[in-house]
């Protein structure tokens, strides 16, 4: 298997996949997305990077529509997981839209949103007040973007679901074309 993504290896080729069908969310903002492929040592060099996914394979800003792929970190399936988690965040910006997904995360109880944000960030103590925190929100909205594509809405709020199953059909054909239906 090889570890780059090249157009030869299986995950340039997902990626490629991927891509396409993720720019049918918004293309114009999919289009004007900036995808910047950093080293660990300039992921380590930029603050934000460095400081809130020190360990990350990926990152996304909605601010600036910036995808950041460290690619000492992006071997294998490792860059489908992170894809499929950094797109979350772009289908928050500009398909779901944060007025609907602030009111989603708003239906939750502080415990329920307490759990999901240890659930992405263990290392940080248990947080209350969360209902307001954008990060925690958009950490939530990323995992329930993931758990769609693998399939996994039982426990997900019904809206939520419908909102992203619109989206992902495809994406989900596709994963499972890549890499089964395993655990994302």
């Amino acid at each position: 298997e090889n570890s780059d993504l090249s157009s030869k290896s299986k995950a340039g080729r997902f990626v490629t996949d991927f891509t396409r069908r993720v720019s049918n969310m918004n293309r114009s903002a999919f289009e004007a997305m900036e995808v910047q492929s950093m080293s660990q040592a300039d992921w380590d060099a930029t603050p934000d990077l460095a400081n809130f996914t020190p360990d990350s394979a990926a990152a996304y800003n909605p601010a600036t529509n910036t995808l950041y792929l460290n690619r000492d970190k992006t071997k294998g399936e490792d860059i489908v997981n992170a894809l499929v988690h950094e797109m979350g965040h772009f289908a928050e910006k500009f398909a779901l839209g944060e007025e609907f997904t602030q009111r989603e995360w708003e239906k939750l109880t502080d415990d329920q949103r307490r759990a999901s944000f240890a659930q992405y960030a263990p290392q940080f103590p248990p947080l209350t007040g969360l209902v307001g925190d954008k990060r925690a929100r958009a950490e939530w909205v990323a995992m329930q973007f993931a758990r769609v594509v693998r399939g996994d809405t039982d426990q997900m709020p019904k809206r939520m679901a419908d909102r992203l199953k619109a989206f992902l059909d495809d994406i989900r054909a596709l994963l499972n074309k890549w890499i089964g239906n395993g655990k994302l």
